[in-house]
């Protein structure tokens, strides 16, 4: 029965230690992809490059992103 409690240990900590893996490469991509659109020059251009980037990371076919823009009254 001990056997099996460690056995049990062990494999939940594996299975932490691979969803830590993979939250690290997760959150790494986005700051790339962040990286990457806040010192770009043209938005446009810096999407193209990154939409395969983001359609990987989110497993997604389709994506849509929106962009703000604060229009002031004068």
């Amino acid at each position: 029965m001990d056997n099996n409690i460690v056995e049990t240990a062990a494999a939940e900590n594996t299975a932490q230690k691979s969803t830590s893996a993979m939250e690290d490469g997760f959150v790494r991509s986005l700051a790339s992809i962040h990286k990457n659109l806040k010192y770009s020059k043209n938005l446009k251009k810096s999407m193209k490059q990154i939409e395969g980037t983001i359609l990987d990371l989110f497993k997604a076919k389709l994506f849509t992103i929106f962009q703000s823009v604060d229009m002031e009254k004068k």
